[in-house]
């Protein structure tokens, strides 16, 4: 029933991507399966967290899928550990919890999106979900490797030099702001490159 995952996107790669599903109850299972398979995304089915992290070792999905309860376990818990295995994925909490402080705690814990299986039209919304979260997968690894190769972020015949992680997350904020349409609040001390931010998002 069970696949291997192939190699994490790549700037040309389209969808199809790999997601890994960390979840006890069976019936979810072939639920995943049906519908991630179906629409063309390879697939590895966990029953939890301590077997995800075994899966982990080798291979990187672009997605993890994560319940919340495990028996004794505690999915929150699991989170950060999954993500120091697989720091390029995007993690989505799936779970009947109430929405809330719950989904608030998973965020705060590295989670990417918070879905309740329980709400109507579950498969739709899955779908959705998985498919926006690609986009974003996909538009940060374009960056990351635009940014590796003009050793920073390019736009018109300027560059933002920086290739650390919080310079490709201000990068990944200007693509955002460009890509919604949505007017930016910029803010920072003096000298910290607030007018060049401003003219990145202008000119892109």
């Amino acid at each position: 029933m069970e696949a291997p995952i192939r190699q994490p996107l790549s700037a040309s790669s389209n969808l199809p991507a790999n997601i890994l599903v960390v979840e006890d109850d069976p019936s979810m299972r072939t639920l995943y399966w049906d519908l991630l398979t179906t629409a063309g995304h390879t697939v590895v089915l966990t029953e939890c967290p301590v077997e995800a992290r075994l899966c982990l070792r080798d291979c990187s999905p672009d997605i993890i899928l994560l319940d919340l309860f495990f028996g004794e376990m505690n999915g929150l818990e699991a989170i950060p550990a999954l993500l120091a295995c697989a720091p390029l994925a995007k993690v989505i909490v799936v779970s009947a919890a109430e929405e809330g402080q719950m989904a608030m705690e998973a965020l705060r814990r590295g989670a990417y999106d918070f879905l309740n299986k329980d709400e109507k039209d579950f498969a739709a919304r899955l779908l959705l979900r998985v498919g926006q979260t690609l986009e974003t997968v996909y538009l940060q690894r374009r960056i990351d490797i635009e940014i590796e190769s003009r050793g920073g972020y390019a736009f018109g015949d300027e560059v933002i030099v920086g290739v650390s992680p919080v310079m490709r997350e201000v990068f990944r904020l200007i693509d955002k702001v460009v890509l919604s349409g949505s007017n930016a609040l910029i803010s920072g001390e003096s000298g910290t490159g607030k007018e060049l931010v401003a003219r990145a998002i202008h000119l892109k």
